[in-house]
């Protein structure tokens, strides 16, 4: 890992944290800067009290800020301001609800112990705003103080206990079947830590075509795409077939400038795109039934987002620079992932802003990693196009009663039945 990238030491209740100088002293003997945030003796009384945890969490992000600043007073180079984060049992609720509240917070890697949040905490949404990169959870299946934390607290749980419910490679829960509550804090546990901390930190981000930064456009980022579908699908049957020729996403561009969701690192290099079409109902029906190919999509067949409207959205392309995904394990990692949080973020965002629903989603498998990520979010086998690659369809209108759907799915499900 970047050896100047600080990382935040949190302490729990009712304790002096003396592992925080420990730890602080074995982390800059390995050339890791520490930062311990101590916010002093918490009483039970106080951390039943939502006033008292409330105030310790606007007290954590004004020293959150001032950490921030003192790195430089430029915008653009406190948003690189990315400190992991150890924390244990009432440290975790602070990170948790602080991320929740201030989406100017942003992290690196989070590492809890003895956590007391719930094994149902929302880091989907975290991750989709991009507020933090990995979660590290080490939990222990005989801490009874996790366990028991949401009898006094309603918004804690037992994620020390039992782990985080999420399924995602961003979020690792690691168990421990004799741990209770403090029993992470001696040196062989601490050279764990350390390992974790100095594995490369993959910094992955996602751009709507709809917002790209000034000094680019869809020009210059076309040129990576398109090194990206070579490598991927280039040899695949039906590929010279289907090859988008150059200009023709300029012209969908025109249709929809919002269908692109890109994957760029924190130096901008594009590692990876997703195309979101919205497509009127005749064209969907072709492309999933497979008697139309992708590079035959005209710009009159894209709709233009609208307040008050119902899509049907043909998911054309995931595609990820093979570089980029031997960082983890096929579509079950961050590089994907990142993509779909994306997408169904955005998503949210025009149901709830411009009251615009999505009916059904498709695509069409080509790669084995396609069609994974296809069965993982929850769609069907449908149908086969004429290279005998097969089609997907996800109707989320009967979504809900589709256990196999992705959480990100059921989350965007959620957010359509308050907003409609």
């Amino acid at each position: 890992m970047n050896q100047n990238r600080p990382i935040i030491l949190i302490h729990g209740i009712k304790t002096h944290a003396h592992w925080q100088k420990e730890l602080a002293n074995a982390l800059s003997e390995q050339g890791i800067q520490p930062k311990i945030y101590d916010y002093g003796r918490f009483s039970v009384f106080k951390f039943i009290s939502q006033r008292h945890r409330n105030i310790q969490i606007t007290k954590f992000y004004n020293w959150y800020c001032e950490q921030r600043d003192r790195v430089s007073n430029s915008t653009s180079r406190q948003r690189d301001f990315r400190p992991s984060v150890i924390a244990h049992s009432f440290g975790s609720y602070i990170i948790g609800y602080a991320l929740k509240k201030y989406d100017d917070i942003t992290l690196g890697r989070v590492i809890l112990c003895g956590s007391i949040l719930p094994k149902d905490f929302d880091w989907n949404n975290l991750f989709a705003k991009n507020q933090l990169f990995e979660v590290i959870n080490d939990y222990g299946v005989s801490d009874n103080w996790s366990k028991l934390s949401n009898l006094f607290v309603s918004d804690a749980g037992s994620s020390g206990h039992s782990g985080f419910s999420i399924s995602s490679p961003l979020v690792r829960n690691r168990r421990f079947e004799y741990f209770t509550h403090s029993n992470y804090f001696l040196p062989g546990h601490y050279t764990q830590w350390i390992e974790i901390l100095n594995e490369p930190l993959v910094e992955f981000r996602t751009i709507r075509s709809s917002s790209l930064p000034i000094d680019k456009n869809w020009k210059d980022i076309r040129p990576y795409t398109h090194e990206i579908d070579e490598i991927v699908y280039k040899g695949l049957k039906g590929y010279e077939e289907s090859r988008i020729p150059e200009g023709m996403s300029e012209q969908w561009l025109t249709s929809n400038p919002d269908i692109y969701t890109i994957l760029v690192d924190q130096a901008d290099r594009v590692h990876g795109y997703l195309n979101a079409m919205p497509l009127i109902s005749c064209t969907f029906d072709a492309m999933i039934s497979g008697t139309r190919k992708d590079n035959s999509v005209t710009p009159s067949e894209i709709l233009t987002y609208e307040d008050r409207m119902e899509v049907d959205i043909y998911l054309m392309s995931i595609a990820i620079h093979p570089d980029s995904r031997r960082l983890a394990q096929g579509p079950n990692q961050s590089a994907f992932h990142r993509l779909l949080f994306g997408l169904t973020h955005r998503l949210e965002c025009l149901a709830r802003e411009n009251q615009i629903f999505v009916n059904r989603l498709g695509a069409v498998g080509w790669t084995d990693e396609g069609k994974r990520l296809c069965e993982i979010i929850g769609m069907n086998m449908y149908r086969t196009d004429p290279f005998n690659h097969p089609t997907y369809l996800l109707d989320l209108r009967q979504a809900k009663e589709n256990s196999r759907s992705h959480r990100l799915i059921k989350e965007l499900l959620e957010v359509y039945l308050k907003c409609r």
